[in-house]
């Protein structure tokens, strides 16, 4: 009876001897070592029921289910279950200690320990009071006792359950070690948030210059951004007091879905998807609005709902938008190379992320700042697009300008070539319009002077034919003398008409072949007349058969006021001479009209063959001369391919002599 008692006493016995005899890790805070990543030197134990109570894990049934520790910190993903954390911890320093978790989104922790024999229990999380914590610091706090005189180890239990991801790093410090947890937590995203701040005032003064919708969109994305990864995933809300922080807490994931929207809307905006790319566009615009879903969802208290959907849309939405950079950057758009580089950068972040939460990666401590690291730099790069298209705009709005300002400069120069162009025509215009008013009071005086003395010595003439006491003798003279009168008339009307024809351009030589020795026995025949009258002879030399090339009415003219103007200044009894030779050049033939007359100085010469000014004198015998005869033979001459030339000695005659093509 008695050996059956002892039996069943050793048989319970041993359980819970062997328990206690197991040893237990332990944590051991010195001078030397004042900040301790805890972790690896405690055991776990996954309640999956997560209905276990401190009594119920400290049994030995439960007891022997914890496994020990083998990484820097716990990870299991989404896990409806309770994690159980054994430890202990040995405080030589003469400091409080603390008991850190160094990660924001845990929902409820509660840590058990016996001190002096009664049992503590504090409780803190994101759906606890901000004022359980130790301090106020992004994580969870807990003060443990002050430091055992004797040495002797604090045992401690923590009991972990999270709606979101669970990740528990854990840490214990004294007062002089916390700095190493948060500068080597958190200084990361206290680099992130002056990044971000910095960024923000830059784009802020592009826009206001710019004024382009691009970069309201990304502001908009880097605040969204920013704010989830700071405010939520990184736990910096609870700065903003317990009612923010439990908003945030509580919806804070729908910040992913917004920044994705800003973030889609400034891809579509920066890369003229719509112009580039307009399937992927529709496509990702069909994302934003289900992205409202996602927010609906979780204002309406499905937040793990929300938070898969959140997931599926963090990697679906980089890889949209990087197919856009893409498509974009090989349109030859090449601010999209940024894009792509940024949003592949955010993808890698993501995945390595996503991969080390749900178990397929290894979780170490920087794994926490992938989200962080990863959208720096991925703003960076977006920043580095934007200026970098600002740089563009500025080379297009210079070259624009220098363009403007060079077709301002071409427009200035043919403009003032048109205004210098204009001026001379209007120049010549007046310079015509002189010339021509001097040539009509010229005109006018030539008809109201050298027409009316003609005119009133016929009206005489005639008076005396009709007046019946006159003899056969004198009829005759009377008669050549109105025959003298009606060439001299002739003679003036023919130069006035043909030389206001050719100041109108209307009078074109007509070249033909002409026969020389019966065209100037023509002229010879009609100022016979006139040379008789002042008994000069008239003389044509010239060899038989010598013709040439030009307008034979013109030519006409033009040696009919040379022969006109030889027999006006020659004296009585002098000589008259028409004629052509071979000229200088052989094919051509020089004509010439020479007397033996006043002659002329060498100025007055100049004048006459110099200007287009009209020059008149008196003849010999005291003849009117209207002085357009020498102007309408310049201008003829020229016309037919000539240029008159004047030979003259004064008191010895003068020589006038042109060359004309010789007919073929």
């Amino acid at each position: 009876m008695y050996l059956r008692t002892i039996l069943l006493f050793l048989t319970i016995l041993f359980p819970i001897t062997a328990l206690f005899a197991r040893d237990l890790p332990r944590v051991h805070l010195t001078s030397q070592q004042n900040n301790v990543l805890a972790m690896p030197l405690t055991e776990n134990y996954v309640d999956t029921s997560a209905g276990l109570t401190l009594e119920q894990v400290k049994q030995p049934a439960y007891a022997q289910r914890f496994e020990p520790a083998k990484e820097m910190l716990l990870s299991y993903g989404f896990l409806n279950a309770a994690v159980w954390i054994h430890g202990s911890v040995t405080n030589t320093t003469g400091s409080n200690a603390y008991l850190l978790l160094e990660y924001a989104n845990i929902d409820t922790i509660t840590l058990y320990y016996y001190h002096k024999g009664q049992l503590r229990t504090i409780e803190a999380g994101s759906h606890r009071p901000l004022a359980n914590n130790a301090f106020l610091a992004p994580g969870y706090s807990f003060l443990l006792p002050e430091a055992d005189s004797a040495g002797r180890a604090l045992e401690f239990w923590l009991r972990v359950r999270s709606g979101n991801s669970v990740i528990i790093p854990l840490t214990v410090t004294t007062a002089e070690g916390l700095w190493y947890s948060y500068v080597r937590m958190y200084g990361w995203e206290l680099l992130y948030g002056g990044i971000i701040i910095a960024l923000l005032f830059y784009n802020l003064s592009l826009y206001r210059w710019i004024k382009e919708v691009s970069y309201l969109y990304y502001i908009g994305y880097l605040f969204s951004l920013a704010g989830f990864v700071l405010l939520y995933l990184r736990g910096f809300r609870v700065f903003l007091g317990q009612r923010a922080a439990d908003f945030i807490c509580e919806y804070g994931a729908s910040l992913v879905a917004i920044s994705y929207m800003f973030g889609i809307s400034f891809a579509i905006s920066f890369l003229k998807g719509g112009l580039y790319a307009p399937r992927l566009t529709r496509v990702l615009r069909v994302v934003t609005w289900l992205m409202c879903i996602t927010l609906i969802t979780n204002f309406a208290g499905y937040r793990a709902a929300a938070m898969h959907q959140e997931q599926l849309f963090s990697l679906i939405t980089p890889v949209l938008v990087i197919m856009l950079s893409l498509t974009v950057y090989q349109q030859k758009y090449s601010p999209a190379l940024y894009f792509l580089v940024a949003w592949s950068v955010l993808l890698a972040a993501i995945v390595v992320f996503a991969a080390s939460v749900l178990g397929l990666l290894r979780v170490r401590i920087w794994t926490l700042h992938a989200i962080t690291i990863g959208s720096g730099v991925e703003v960076i790069l977006l920043s580095f697009a934007l200026g970098f298209r600002y740089l563009l705009l500025k080379k297009q709005t210079i070259a624009l300008q220098n363009s403007s300002m060079e077709m301002i400069k071409q427009h200035n120069v043919k403009l003032e070539q048109k205004v210098s162009e204009r001026t001379e025509e209007l120049q010549e215009a007046m310079n015509r319009l002189s010339a021509g008013n001097a040539m009509r009071n010229k005109l006018l005086g030539i008809v109201s002077h050298d027409f009316k003395t003609p005119v009133g010595n016929l009206r005489w003439l005639m008076g005396q034919l009709y007046s019946g006491n006159n003899s056969s003798e004198k009829v005759t003279r009377l008669r050549e003398e109105v025959d003298t009168e009606l060439k001299r008339i002739s003679v003036t009307m023919d130069n006035i008409l043909h030389w206001s024809l050719t100041q109108m351009e209307r009078l074109e030589p007509q070249p033909e072949t002409i026969l020389l020795q019966l065209l100037f026995e023509e002229i010879m025949e009609d100022n016979k007349v006139a040379a008789q009258k002042k008994k000069i002879v008239q003389t044509i030399a010239v060899e038989r058969g010598t013709c040439c090339r030009a307008d034979k009415g013109q030519l006409r003219l033009i040696l009919l006021n040379l022969v006109h103007n030889a027999i006006k200044f020659t004296h009585a009894g002098g000589e008259v001479t028409i004629g052509a030779m071979a000229g200088v050049e052989p094919d051509r033939v020089e004509i010439y009209v020479a007397d033996t007359g006043i002659g002329m100085t060498a100025l007055e010469v100049a004048q006459l063959v110099g200007d287009e000014s009209i020059h008149s004198r008196q003849g010999t015998s005291h003849e009117k001369g209207t002085g357009m005869g020498i102007m309408v033979c310049k201008e003829f001459i020229e016309a037919n391919g000539g240029i008159l030339k004047v030979k003259s000695e004064v008191n010895l005659g003068t020589y006038f002599y042109f060359s004309l093509p010789v007919c073929k």
